[in-house]
């Protein structure tokens, strides 16, 4: 399952120290976006960890938009996420990973599964879409696109797209 607001005291902590990272510098900009985790916390969910299920092998260790897209592309169940993911030490950093039409997590990076998940849900056609818009270039970060000076942020490529 997934869900927008806060269901608990971690997930109401972790929405607010995120909102203050995202706008330390101020909220203006020439863009839709002030940055990533703006991004992020106006377009994200939580959705639900869950052990890794059989059929799935990891992935390479800090790969985890290779592992993320490479999975999704062999499954037409699942979907692509970026965001923000918790250890299970409490450490919270940007992460990829996949879930299923549930919301429920599929991440073959890390063991074990992080404590919370929070991101953008990215369908299969949008990905082959931005793929194909942006050089082919394969297993980049979508939202931290700096390669490509951030298109989502700056708002020349839109998630979703039309007919997503």
């Amino acid at each position: 399952m997934s869900h927008k607001r806060p269901r608990n005291a971690s997930e109401r902590l972790f929405v607010k120290e995120t909102r203050r990272s995202a706008f330390q510098n101020g909220r203006e900009s020439e863009y839709p976006y002030v940055n990533r985790l703006d991004y992020v916390l106006r377009n994200g969910r939580f959705y639900d960890p869950a052990p890794m299920p059989a059929g799935v092998f990891p992935g390479i260790p800090k790969k985890c938009y290779a592992n993320a897209q490479l999975l999704m592309s062999h499954r037409d169940d699942l979907m692509y996420c970026e965001g923000l993911a918790t250890l299970n030490c409490g450490f919270t950093t940007e992460h990829a990973w996949c879930i299923t039409a549930k919301g429920t997590v599929i991440d073959n990076t890390w063991s074990p599964i992080g404590t919370m998940h929070f991101g953008v849900a990215f369908t299969k056609d949008f990905l082959l879409e931005y793929r194909k818009k942006y050089k082919g270039r394969h297993n980049v970060a979508l939202i931290d696109n700096w390669q490509d000076e951030w298109p989502l942020i700056r708002g020349t490529m839109v998630w979703p797209s039309k007919g997503a």
